[in-house]
C-alpha cells in the first residue's frame, strides 16, 4: 500500500465509489419520484371543503368525526399564511380533545399558544393557558416540573378566567417548592 490507505482485499477505491452511488443514478433515471404535491388552489379548496363539512358537524353526537375534520384542516392549512387560523382549528381541536385524548390536546394548546399574543387575542389565549392549567395539574404529582408549568398556565389565565382561582390555590397548597410563605400569599390571593 503505497499510499498510506489499507484497500481491502478485492475492493478498489473506484468500487467503493460505484456503491455508494447507485441511489443518485437512480434519481438521475427518475425511479423515484417524489410524491405529486397539491397545489395551493386544491388545497385551499380541499380546506374550504372540510371547514365548511366541520361547520354543519354536529361535534355534540359526532366527536371522533369532528376530531378526524379538524386533524385534515389543520395539515392543509399553512401557519405561515393564517397563522390566526392554525391557532384557531389546533384550540378547536384541542377542545374536542380534552376528554378523550389529554395528551394530544395539551400538544394541541401549546400549538395554538405559539401564535396567540395576549395584547392581539385576549380571549384565545387566556383559554389556552386556562385549559393547559386544566388538564396539566391532574396530571403531575406536586413539585413535578409538569406541576410547576400548570401553575405557571394558571396563573397567566388566573385574571381573564376566574374560575382557574380554586385550583390554583389547590396547586399552591400542595406545592413543596419554593418559599412557603409566598405559596401562602399566593394560594391567599386565589381564595380571596
Amino acid at each position: 500500500v503505497s499510499s498510506g490507505v489499507v484497500i481491502a482485499r478485492g475492493v478498489s477505491r473506484r468500487g467503493d465509489y460505484a456503491r455508494a452511488m447507485p441511489s443518485c443514478r437512480r434519481l438521475r433515471r427518475g425511479r423515484f419520484h417524489r410524491r405529486p404535491q397539491r397545489s395551493a388552489d386544491a388545497k385551499a379548496a380541499r380546506l374550504a371543503e372540510v371547514i365548511a363539512a366541520w361547520r354543519a358537524l354536529d361535534a355534540a353526537a359526532e366527536p371522533q368525526r369532528g376530531r378526524e375534520l379538524l386533524a385534515e384542516a389543520i395539515t392543509l392549512d399553512d401557519r405561515r399564511i393564517h397563522p390566526r387560523r392554525w391557532a384557531a382549528l389546533h384550540q378547536t381541536l384541542a377542545d374536542l380533545c380534552a376528554q378523550d385524548d389529554p395528551p394530544r390536546a395539551i400538544a394541541c394548546y401549546e400549538q395554538a399558544l405559539q401564535v396567540w399574543q395576549l395584547a392581539e387575542d385576549p380571549g384565545p389565549w387566556v383559554h389556552a393557558h386556562a385549559q393547559l392549567g386544566l388538564l396539566l395539574a391532574p396530571r403531575h404529582p406536586p413539585g413535578s416540573a409538569g406541576a410547576e408549568a400548570a401553575i405557571e398556565h394558571l396563573e397567566r389565565a388566573l385574571e381573564g378566567e376566574p374560575a382557574v382561582a380554586r385550583l390554583l390555590a389547590v396547586l399552591y397548597a400542595a406545592r413543596p417548592l419554593g418559599d412557603l410563605h409566598h405559596n401562602w400569599q399566593r394560594r391567599m390571593h386565589c381564595l380571596g
